[in-house]
């Protein structure tokens, strides 16, 4: 296995997760926001210029750049890369695609306690709003390989992770 990519909403620990669980298998760590926010400017900024499928449209540009590289790497995604089709299927066929599922309180919390996030990327996610779309989301979500609740810590999930795919793909990952 080449490629592990983490879908979920934002706050849901893609990103945490991601780093934890690259170190602990041995691969690479990328994160498509920051990726995005190097080559490009700030996402909050991208938003407000070409809006959401424009956003969505230079996610898919990264996972072009990254996807085709010839090296172990987990992906932190954006939490709503699933929703422009082409992000969804290069993931699903080219990943190893895990959902993480965490609870909307929770979610709500890490968003608000987060001060690195922007006031605008924070603006307007209420608890309802991450209900609904979640909702919304949840038919793609439920396609991904592998679904991992992650509502302690950003450490026991990526063990569960870990300890998942060792016990499946024991010559994939496991390093001497």
């Amino acid at each position: 296995m080449q490629k592990i990519s983490l879908i979920g909403f934002m706050g849901s620990g893609k990103s945490t997760v991601g780093k934890i669980l690259a170190s602990k298998i041995g691969y690479d760590f990328i994160d498509t926001d920051e990726e995005i926010v190097k080559a490009y400017k700030p996402i909050a900024d991208i938003f407000d210029e070409v809006g959401n499928v424009g956003f969505r449209n230079i996610e898919r540009k990264i996972l072009r750049q990254f996807l085709p590289e010839d090296r172990q790497m987990v992906i932190a995604t954006g939490g709503g890369i699933v929703t422009l089709m082409s992000n969804f299927r290069l993931l699903k066929e080219q990943t190893f695609m895990i959902h993480l599922i965490t609870d909307p309180e929770i979610i709500f919390e890490r968003i608000f306690n987060d001060l690195s996030r922007s006031e605008r990327i924070r603006a307007g996610k209420s608890l309802e709003f991450i209900r609904i779309v979640n909702e919304e989301r949840e038919f793609l979500h439920s396609q991904a390989h592998l679904r991992v609740e992650n509502n302690t810590t950003a450490e026991d999930c990526a063990n569960k992770i870990a300890e998942h795919l060792t016990n499946i793909y024991k010559n994939d990952i496991i390093r001497v």
